[in-house]
């Protein structure tokens, strides 16, 4: 009801009252639909004329501040003139604000054909605010029916081209529009399922006393009010709504801020709405996510005793080595057969067996420790999930995301300037290690500039196989829980000699320093850096559990 012709009219009242006398100093566009006219100089009024096709609005405000940047001008030759006063169309939804010129700025509140038109004094139109593709000429209201024939007669006439009730009035009063020919409805007890040819002349009789009484109450002193259902805010109002009566109002003494306040509502609601429903779907793609790679590293756990049946063939090995020659194939040693490889003396296949032992060992540890990691973050998101169900209020939304701003960042979760979204993809590899902390490798030599000197804070570790080309890796800080610990440093290290060129080798020496002590000097090639209070790691080239590359 905030662009019905009734609010219109108490709004065109109010315009009328304020802006006559006074210059008409200014008109722009700084959002989509919504046009902004000034008046006054030392005490400005603005006038908001909100042509959305999702809800018309025109409203008066004197607290608008102009954005310096990103507006546009319109109606520019009439800047200056002064305002005579302000009408409305008799039944119809234009108000027209008439200039000493004779020029009129005249605003058309019709749904998505909504607009805001400079014209001369003959009604020729000077300019548009919208294009004519995009609003074109009013779609011709049709005038209330005001015969001298009885109501019922009235009624009983249109409803032989319109039988169901509720438009059978609209159609007879067109200024009524749906919510208050649905209030003459309620206010009759009559179902709204109802048709014409079912109403005896006493209903008849009534429905024509209720909305002269509606008419005369919609025209009289405004009572602006808004209607809630929870914290959804279902109507606006001038007058109390018997339709409505159930539900919690909010009331307000000036119809511009009621309607400043109700499209304000709406907008919370549907950006809450939305929020709700885009946390729930990430918050759910991640839980999916994190189930799939549990289930995953659940299935590649390497069993236990794997780890001690090759540690005893490398210790069968070393006890018959004087039994053992170089270029075998196979040996078997009381009731186990051992493969060998032929290239390699018998200590060093006995050597292999110990360090594939090692690796099994160690590959089963991290496992472990990658599972205990996911099986906490699919925990979490469990609970972030419940509390988000809970959720259902534009308030409840905002505390949640508020109150829970670390955890979603940690999976990717963030409010923008567009609402709740997914983090934009890093553009480097991205694993997670022990603790839950991330690890980002470089790809490309200008890739690893970036990651070193736009990407790594101070106090970051970062990582670079020493001696040989490589990504740079950084073990990034505050993403985990706690402080590094030894594991974390260690599948870093091991992430750094993956992507080097010693990949295939065992024990690779990983330069390793904190974000500080790393420089890039002027001029030298892409990838190229200068480290500063570096230490070494030893580590085997390796991803974590359940990576891919």
């Amino acid at each position: 009801m905030i662009a019905n012709y009734y609010t219109l009219l108490h709004v065109a009242g109010d315009l009328h009252r304020v802006l006559a006398g006074i210059p008409f100093t200014s008109a722009f566009s700084q959002h989509r639909n919504e046009l902004v006219l000034t008046f006054g100089t030392e005490q400005p009024h603005s006038v908001i004329a909100r042509c959305e096709p999702s809800g018309n609005a025109l409203y008066l405000r004197d607290d608008f501040h102009r954005a310096r940047r990103n507006s546009v001008e319109f109606f520019e030759d009439v800047y200056g003139e002064t305002v005579v006063g302000t009408d409305i169309a008799h039944n119809d939804r234009t108000v027209s604000i008439v200039l000493a010129s004779g020029r009129r700025v005249v605003i058309r509140m019709y749904g998505s054909r909504a607009n805001v038109l400079l014209m001369d004094a003959s009604g020729t139109v000077i300019q548009w605010f919208r294009k004519p593709s995009e609003a074109s000429s009013p779609r011709g209201v049709e005038p209330a029916i005001n015969g001298s024939d009885p109501f019922s007669v009235r009624l009983r006439a249109i409803g032989a081209r319109t039988p169901q009730l509720p438009s059978a009035m609209k159609r007879l009063d067109p200024t009524l529009g749906g919510i208050l020919a649905q209030e003459v409805l309620a206010r009759c007890a009559l179902e709204p399922t109802r048709t014409i040819d079912s109403l005896t002349e006493r209903d008849a009789d009534a429905l024509g006393t209720v909305l002269d009484t509606l008419r005369s109450q919609l025209r009289g002193a405004p009572s602006p009010r808004i209607y809630f259902d929870k914290a959804e805010p279902v109507v606006f109002s001038i007058i109390p709504l018997v339709q409505y009566e159930k539900l919690r109002f909010e009331q307000f003494q000036s119809i511009h801020d009621a309607i400043r306040a109700y499209l304000g509502a709406v907008y919370r609601h549907r950006e809450a709405a939305d929020d709700r429903a885009t946390l729930g779907e990430l918050l759910q793609k991640e839980f999916d996510h994190t189930a799939h790679a549990l289930e995953t590293i659940r299935a590649e756990v390497v069993p236990p005793d794997r780890e001690d049946e090759l540690e005893e063939c490398g210790k069968l090995l070393i006890a018959h080595l004087h039994e053992l020659e170089r270029g075998m194939t196979a040996v078997v040693l009381g009731e186990r057969t051992i493969t060998l490889d032929p290239h390699l003396t018998p200590a060093r296949n006995a050597e292999r067996f110990f360090d594939r032992a090692r690796k099994a060992r160690a590959a089963r540890e991290e496992q472990r420790s990658r599972l205990t990691t996911l099986e906490h973050r699919m925990g979490r998101l469990e609970e972030l999930l419940e509390e988000w169900s809970d959720a259902v209020t534009p308030d409840a939304v905002r505390a949640f995301t508020d109150g829970h701003r670390e955890d979603l960042e940690r999976f990717g979760i963030v409010r923008n300037a567009g609402g709740i979204a997914k983090r934009e993809p890093l553009p480097f590899r991205v694993f997670e290690v022990d603790g839950g902390f991330q690890v980002w490798a470089g790809k490309s030599s200008e890739n690893n500039d970036l990651l070193t000197t736009r990407h790594t804070a101070k106090n970051d570790l970062w990582f670079h196989a020493r001696g040989v080309g490589g990504s740079h890796v950084v073990l990034k800080a505050g993403t985990g829980r706690g402080a590094f610990s030894k594991r974390a440093i260690q599948q870093a290290a091991a992430i750094a000699a993956y992507y080097s060129k010693m990949k295939n080798a065992s024990h690779v020496p990983v330069t390793m320093c904190e974000g500080k002590y790393v420089r890039k000097p002027r001029g030298v090639p892409a990838g190229t850096v200068h480290v500063e209070r570096e230490t070494t790691v030893f580590a085997d080239p390796a991803l974590p559990p359940g990576s891919t590359e």
